[in-house]
């Protein structure tokens, strides 16, 4: 115990970084899944699709997936291209889920080789459904987590 209170008096940084972590992940997690509701309105549960991969692709950790509620589309999951120069698109939006207009939305992608590199790449959802993903290390992996649209958009 007196070796614990030595440590933790020489860096009370580390203690204060690992207290917030703590209490960050014990408010937000499990949010995602959570109802959605307002003030004005009943909760709404939101219901993920699998989104089936083209051209190569496959899914890393969580499959793609797609969900609609009140007009947005929300997206997660994870993939890469197996595929050397293989094809960008990878998935094809049903009608319910395509945005109005052609979309860039940055994503992130990382080197797996490097976990700690990563870089922008660029979603591509066209008014057809399709989604491609290029730029950064996107062949190596692209994450879909926390990227959502209006289908109006």
């Amino acid at each position: 115990m007196h070796r614990l209170r030595s440590r933790i008096g020489q860096s009370p940084a580390i203690v204060i970084s690992i207290l917030a972590l703590a209490f960050s992940l014990g408010t937000g997690a499990g949010y995602a899944s959570s109802p959605v509701a307002s003030h004005d309105a009943p909760a709404t549960s939101v219901t993920f699709h699998k989104l089936t991969l083209i051209g190569g692709w496959k899914s890393l950790g969580e499959s793609p997936r797609y969900a609609v509620s009140a007009g947005v589309v929300c997206l997660s999951g994870s993939m890469h291209q197996t595929i050397a120069n293989g094809p960008l698109v990878f998935a094809v939006l049903p009608a319910g889920a395509r945005p109005a207009h052609t979309l860039d939305i940055g994503l992130y992608t990382s080197n797996r080789a490097q976990p700690s590199t990563g870089a922008e790449g660029v979603l591509v959802i066209g008014t057809n459904g399709d989604m491609s993903a290029f730029q950064g290390f996107a062949p190596t992996l692209s994450s879909l987590a926390g990227l959502s649209f209006q289908r109006s958009s």
